[in-house]
């Protein structure tokens, strides 16, 4: 069986859901999932700040009907996506924002750029969270679920 890494979930989840536009700013931990959604086919648009990205989302979901789909590095990379997902849940428009993040064993160590992302986006989400491990089940993998609800809710 060949090994799969979270950054496959993630992108496989998306797909699966029939995401084909991804909006980002790459950097440290979204490296290789910008990667994969380029290797898969998605129409990837690398912005010039992370805050484009988010809004770029929101308006790509008003035009297409479908979810936009947003990421950034950790940190400040992931706390400048809050303009634009907060303008989109405002605006009940659907957006699916990732943002990178240390290693889960590093959390509360001080790890670099280690900040409350989840605590910041909660208001103005609708299902925020900091998926720690993923279980298969059958074929299909877990990581499926935070992704499916996002998008429909």
């Amino acid at each position: 069986m060949a090994k799969t890494n979270g950054n496959d979930l993630v992108v496989k989840s998306l797909k699966d859901e029939g995401v084909d536009t991804v909006f980002y700013l790459t950097g440290g931990p979204m490296v290789d999932v910008a990667m994969r959604c380029i290797e898969i086919g998605f129409r990837s648009v690398d912005v010039r700040h992370e805050q484009a990205a988010a809004m770029a989302a929101h308006a790509y979901s008003r035009v297409s009907g479908k979810p936009g789909v947003c990421f950034a590095a950790s940190g400040p990379g992931t706390t400048n996506l809050i303009t634009g997902v907060g303008n989109a849940f405002l605006d009940a428009v659907p957006v699916v924002a990732l943002g990178g993040a240390s290693a889960v064993s590093q959390t509360g160590m001080g790890a670099f750029q280690e900040m409350d992302q989840v605590g910041m986006f909660k208001p103005i989400t609708s299902c925020t969270g900091r998926w720690r491990k993923v279980k298969r089940s059958s074929s299909k993998s877990r990581m499926r679920c935070p992704v499916s609800r996002a998008i429909l809710i």
